[in-house]
C-alpha cells in the first residue's frame, strides 16, 4: 500500500478486528512512501479483509484487500514438493555471471 503525508503517519495492518504484530508468520515493513504485509504460512482462518491505516494527528485514511485461501489439492501438493527439490535457477545464473567476471580477469 502507498501513503503520503506530512506529518508522516503511523502505518498499522489490521485483520479481523485486531491490530498485526510482526511475528515469525507476519511481517510487516514501512518504507517512505508505502507498506508491505507478508504472511509466510496461511490457514483458512486467514482468508478474509486486510486493512492497512495510516494515522496522523490529521487524521486517518485506510485501505483494505481481501485474502483467499483455497486447500492445496494433492497434484499441488505434489508440484510443491518437486519444486523444493529442484535447484534454483536464479542461483545457477549467478554462478556463470561470477565465472564469466573471472574469466575475464584472467586473461587480462
Amino acid at each position: 500500500a502507498g501513503f503520503a503525508g506530512n506529518p508522516k503517519p503511523e502505518i498499522t495492518w489490521w485483520f479481523a478486528g485486531q491490530q498485526l504484530e510482526p511475528s515469525d508468520n507476519i511481517q510487516i515493513k514501512v518504507h517512505e512512501d508505502s507498506t508491505t504485509l507478508t504472511i509466510m504460512t496461511t490457514s483458512m482462518e486467514m482468508s478474509g479483509f486486510y486493512e492497512c491505516r495510516a494515522v496522523s494527528e490529521l487524521g486517518m485514511d485506510k485501505t483494505r484487500g481481501s485474502i483467499t485461501v483455497n486447500k492445496v489439492t494433492a497434484a499441488e501438493a505434489a508440484e510443491i514438493e518437486e519444486m523444493k527439490k529442484a535447484p534454483a535457477k536464479v542461483e545457477k545464473k549467478v554462478e556463470k555471471k561470477v565465472e564469466k567476471k573471472e574469466e575475464k580477469k584472467v586473461t587480462k
